[in-house]
C-alpha cells in the first residue's frame, strides 16, 4: 500500500512539474537551415531580418501567448490556427473583445511570395509591421489605449513581469530589453518559417526538369489539373498561374482585385481594395477537407464555388479596381465539370502534413505556462565519447548522486531566473542534498576543475 501511495503521489508531482512547456535554449527547432529546393526562388525574407532559430523560437512564443491580449483570451493563435493552416473555417473569427473585419487569412507559406505586404488590402508594408498591429486592436487583442483599455507600453511592461521573455529577449538580440520593433522581428522570422516541402506536388516536381512536364506520380487528372492551372483561358486553360505563381503558389506583388467585392458586416456595401491572397498551398487539411469558406468576405464554401466566381466575372459586368488579367475576351475562363474537378485535384496535392503538425510551429504553452531554460553562456558539453556523467535520481526530492570522470567538479545549481542556488565541490562519486530547494526545474552545472570538460543537464526538484 505504502508503494502504491508513494507512486501516486510521485505521479502527481511530475504531473505538476510537467504542466507548464519547456523550451531549452541548448535544444532548438531548426528554422535557419529548412530544407528548401531549389526551384523555389520567391522569398519575401528582407536582408536586415534573415530567419533564425531564437528569433523564430522567440516569434513562436510570442504568436501563442495569450498575455499579448489585454484579457489573457486571444493569442494570435487564436484566429490562425496550425490545424487549419494558420487560418479560421469560421466565416468571422473572435478576438479578445470581437470580431475582426475581414475572415482571417489563412498564413501558411506566407513567405514564400514576392508580395511583401500584408492583410487582404495590403495596408501593411511589411509582415513584420503586420504582426502587432491585432495587438493595438480594441477588439482582436486590446491593448489599444482606447475605451478604457490599457495601452501598448502597459503591455511591455506585462511582458517584462514575466519569466521567460527577458530570456529570451537577450537571449535573440543581446540584451532583454522588450520593444515592439523587437516583436515585429521575431514574429517575422517565425511567420516566414511555417513552410514545408512534403507534398505530393513537390515529390514530382523534384522529378522532372520543368513545371508544364508531366508529373510521374501525379494521377491523370491530376496532370491534366496541373496543365489547366498552367493554361491561358485563351488556350482552353484556367489561367490560375498568371497570379498565383508556380511553384510557389504566392500571389503576385502587382495583383489588384479579384473581383469579390462583398462585405461580412454589410452585405449592402462593397469592398474593391482588397488586392492581397493566401498561398494556394494547404487549400486542403492532409485528410482532404477544404479550408473553407475562402476570400476575404467567406463567400465561398468550396473550391469548386471559387472556380464558379472565375468561370461567371464576364457576366458580373464593369467591378472597380478588377485585375485586367481576368476581364477581356481573351481572359474568359471556360471549364466543364470535369476540368474543374481536374483543377482541384491539382490543387490538392499542394498540401503539406508536416505544417499542420510540425511541433517547431505548435503551440509552446502547457495550461497557459511556460518556462525558459537559459542558456548557459560559455559553457559545452565537452565530455569525450569515453568519459560519462550520471546525475540520479533525477527527478529527486532529497538528494543527487554523481558519477563522473576522475578528478573534481565545481558544481552549480542554478533556477530558471539564472540564480545560482548551491555551489560547491565534488568528487567524481559525490552527492549533493538538495531538500531545501523549491520544487520546480533546475539547471546542473559541472565544471572539471584543473580540466577541459563542463556539462550542463536539467533537474527535476520534487
Amino acid at each position: 500500500m505504502n508503494k502504491i501511495k508513494w507512486y501516486l503521489l510521485f505521479s502527481i508531482l511530475i504531473v505538476g512539474l510537467t504542466s507548464s512547456g519547456i523550451i531549452d535554449l541548448r535544444d532548438l527547432f531548426n528554422y535557419a537551415h529548412q530544407d528548401i529546393p531549389n526551384y523555389i526562388t520567391r522569398t519575401n525574407i528582407p536582408a536586415d531580418n534573415p530567419i533564425t532559430d531564437g528569433g523564430a523560437t522567440l516569434g513562436r512564443v510570442l504568436f501563442y501567448d495569450k498575455g499579448l491580449s489585454f484579457n489573457n483570451k486571444a493569442s494570435c493563435a487564436k484566429c490562425h490556427r496550425q490545424f487549419e493552416d494558420f487560418g479560421d473555417t469560421e466565416i468571422i473569427s473572435t478576438g479578445a473583445v470581437g470580431p475582426p473585419k475581414r475572415h482571417t487569412m489563412r498564413i501558411g507559406f506566407v513567405g514564400l511570395s514576392e508580395e511583401t505586404r500584408a492583410f487582404w488590402n495590403e495596408r501593411s508594408n511589411t509582415i513584420e509591421a503586420q504582426s502587432t498591429i491585432p495587438i493595438h486592436d480594441d477588439k482582436e487583442m486590446g491593448f489599444s489605449g482606447k475605451f478604457g483599455q490599457p495601452d501598448f507600453d502597459s503591455l511591455l511592461r506585462k511582458m517584462n513581469a514575466t519569466q521567460y521573455y527577458p530570456i529570451l529577449f537577450k537571449f535573440v538580440f543581446g540584451d532583454s530589453v522588450i520593444t515592439e520593433e523587437r516583436m515585429q522581428l521575431a514574429m517575422g522570422q517565425f511567420l516566414r518559417s511555417i513552410r514545408a516541402f512534403d507534398t505530393k506536388y513537390d515529390t514530382g516536381r523534384l522529378a522532372v526538369s520543368n513545371e508544364l512536364a508531366d508529373f510521374p506520380n501525379f494521377t491523370p487528372q491530376e496532370n491534366e489539373g496541373k496543365r489547366l492551372f498552367n493554361t491561358l483561358p485563351k488556350e482552353g486553360g484556367a489561367g490560375c498561374f498568371q497570379c498565383h505563381i508556380p511553384p510557389e503558389f504566392g500571389i503576385r506583388s502587382d495583383i489588384k482585385n479579384n473581383g469579390n467585392i462583398g462585405i461580412i458586416h454589410g452585405p449592402e456595401k462593397f469592398d474593391t481594395a482588397i488586392t492581397k491572397a493566401p498561398s494556394l498551398r494547404n487549400l486542403v487539411t492532409p485528410s482532404g477537407k477544404e479550408l473553407g469558406p475562402f476570400m476575404h468576405d467567406g463567400k465561398h464554401k468550396t473550391l469548386s464555388q471559387v472556380l464558379d466566381h472565375y468561370i461567371s466575372l464576364d457576366k458580373k459586368g464593369p467591378i472597380p479596381n478588377i485585375d485586367p488579367r481576368l476581364v477581356g475576351p481573351d481572359n474568359n475562363i471556360e471549364l466543364d465539370e470535369g476540368q474543374k474537378e481536374a483543377v482541384i485535384a491539382f490543387l490538392k496535392t499542394l498540401t503539406s502534413v508536416d505544417v499542420f503538425t510540425g511541433e517547431q510551429w505548435s503551440d509552446p504553452f502547457v495550461n497557459d505556462s511556460l518556462e525558459v531554460i537559459p542558456l548557459m553562456t560559455g559553457v559545452r558539453e565537452t565530455l569525450p565519447r569515453y568519459a560519462s556523467v550520471s546525475v540520479f535520481p533525477n527527478p529527486s526530492s532529497r538528494r543527487i548522486h554523481f558519477r563522473l570522470p576522475a578528478g573534481y567538479f565545481r558544481l552549480k545549481i542554478i533556477d530558471v531566473h539564472q540564480n545560482t542556488v548551491l555551489s560547491k565541490t565534488i568528487g567524481y562519486r559525490d552527492y549533493v542534498d538538495i531538500e531545501h530547494l523549491r520544487v520546480g526545474t533546475y539547471i546542473i552545472r559541472l565544471d572539471q576543475m584543473n580540466g577541459p570538460y563542463h556539462f550542463i543537464s536539467k533537474l527535476l526538484k520534487l
